[in-house]
């Protein structure tokens, strides 16, 4: 999975040279679909709740140490947490109470009207909040308590607005469905989901790493499933299926 994660590529993985790198992939008749999953989130209300309360502790930091507040504002701790409380509200009382399915540029149109988040300005906000991921995880002195709510939040946005220009946002959305689950007493959740695995491979491809291997007993057909992952393999090793034409029996 850390593979398929641009913040794990550029932090942790930051110093594998990818251009003299070989990837394997065993077992890859799964790939496709993790492939997807990959490139696809959930976010739910407690999401944002849980968001809400990691921007009230750091708040509360700042209260207490004045001297945060040369890294963050209490102005801007107070504006990141309005732009949450209107993303709930707007989940929660703006949007149909069923069951709905859109194309994929509904995330962009729901992270405008619940938050104010545009490709033009999503950097910005992404600056100010790795700022209070950085004092959350100073406070927490290192111990483990899980990932930061923030830190998955900012992920989500990455994934709709992380590309070098709107255009190419809004041509990525077309191989994405936006699923929005009825409302029920523990909120709701906005899935983003993407039908086009070549989109997570395209972004290792990308990394002009020098060899993508994948291996598996059941891949055939081969050239309809290089065809769904987007990469034309140039060396295939193929085998016979075990089970031959004349151990095979149907009956009707």
């Amino acid at each position: 999975n850390y593979l398929f994660d641009k913040d794990a590529r550029e932090g942790t993985l930051a110093e594998v040279p990818w251009d003299n790198a070989v990837l394997i992939f065993d077992e890859a008749h799964n790939l496709e679909s993790f492939a997807s999953e990959s490139a696809s989130f959930d976010l739910t209300s407690g999401d944002i709740a849980s968001c809400l309360g990691e921007i009230n502790r750091v708040m509360n930091y700042v209260q207490a140490m004045p001297e945060l507040g040369e890294r963050v504002s209490l102005d801007n701790l107070a504006r990141l947490k309005a732009m949450f409380l209107n993303l709930e509200e707007h989940m929660m009382q703006r949007m149909p109470d069923d069951e709905r399915v859109y194309s994929g540029e509904k995330m962009m149109e729901i992270f405008r009207d619940g938050m104010s988040i545009t490709y033009a300005n999503h950097a910005i906000f992404l600056n100010e909040v790795r700022k209070l991921d950085e004092i959350t995880m100073e406070m927490r002195s290192g111990a483990s308590k899980g990932n930061p709510k923030l830190d998955a939040f900012t992920s989500c946005i990455k994934r709709v607005y992380g590309e070098s220009s709107e255009a190419r946002c809004l041509a990525k959305c077309r191989v994405y469905r936006v699923h929005v689950s009825p409302k029920d007493k523990n909120g709701r959740t906005i899935s983003y989901w993407c039908f086009a695995p070549s989109l997570a491979m395209q972004e290792l491809s990308d990394l002009n790493v020098r060899s993508i291997i994948v291996t598996s007993g059941t891949l055939s057909p081969l050239p309809s499933y290089s065809l769904e992952l987007g990469l034309p393999f140039l060396h295939k090793v193929e085998n016979p299926h075990i089970i031959a034409d004349n151990q095979i029996h149907v009956r009707v």
